[in-house]
């Protein structure tokens, strides 16, 4: 079981995430076409017990080459708007190793405006996968199914 940890140091819960895209449609692709790298795309994200889903900044969904999926609804403290939503496999970094352990499933992140400290929130829809705990101190462990 995957475990990643770490110490808030009196701030947020912050860890190391990859974005990876998700595969072009069937109708993108062609034998004369241009390879496509893979693009692993390493984030800041701040794990938020309050957020119902996973959020990214758009600066790093572009960069991290996601999908764009359109418009969805979104309650927050201002009420009701409409954000963009972006596409992508998520990876952690337990214990530094290399590559990132991915999570089975593509997930739909709302977008969210840049800032200093975080690109990508993830919130409740992922840490529910596993088990999620915020000890005195600061101390914090994200234990992930291997079948996540």
């Amino acid at each position: 079981m995957p475990v990643i940890r770490g110490n808030t140091g009196g701030g947020k819960p912050i860890v190391r995430v990859a974005l990876i895209p998700t595969l072009m449609r069937p109708t993108e692709v062609s034998a004369t076409g241009p390879i496509q790298a893979l693009n692993i795309l390493e984030c800041r994200a701040l794990l938020d017990t309050g957020a119902d889903g996973m959020s990214v900044c758009k600066s790093v969904a572009q960069a991290a080459g996601l999908r764009y999926y359109g418009k969805m609804p979104v309650v927050g403290i201002g009420g009701q708007n409409y954000h963009r939503t972006w596409v992508s496999y998520l990876g952690f970094f337990p214990e530094e190793e290399q590559p990132p352990f991915l999570l089975a499933e593509p997930i739909l992140a709302v977008e969210i405006p840049d800032n200093s400290w975080f690109e990508v929130i993830i919130g409740r829809d992922v840490l529910m996968k596993g088990t999620f705990i915020m000890r005195p101190g600061g101390a914090f462990e994200f234990d992930l199914p291997d079948h996540a």
